[in-house]
């Protein structure tokens, strides 16, 4: 495979079906990385944030230092985040669709 390009499972327009009925797509193409995948920049830029924001709040949260509750509930919330993303980045269907392709090509049942 030229350095330049990528396997992939999805078919679509402007790529080229290999002989195991896997697609190449080149670089670039935007079918790689999805919007939702943004998301995962959003734990990375409040983890980064709290030690700045803890600067200029002197609070206790819970009888606990602001940058250590800060830290905790972003760990927490880096959960839900990764959950959305699995839950909207669509590769999934796109592995049980070409499953099934490939089951009803070589005749196998579930």
């Amino acid at each position: 495979m030229p350095p330049d390009t990528v396997e992939v499972v999805k078919p679509s327009s402007g790529s080229r079906a290999l002989s195991s009925g896997r697609t190449l797509y080149p670089l670039g193409s935007g079918d790689i990385m999805k919007s939702v995948h943004c998301l995962a920049a959003l734990p990375i830029a409040a983890f980064y944030s709290g030690g700045w924001l803890a600067e200029h709040v002197g609070t206790r949260l819970a009888g606990l230092p602001f940058l250590m509750a800060w830290n905790i509930v972003w760990l927490l919330l880096t959960s839900v985040v990764m959950g959305v993303m699995f839950r909207f980045d669509g590769s999934r269907e796109a592995a049980r669709a070409s499953t099934n392709d490939a089951r009803e090509r070589d005749g196998a049942t579930s």
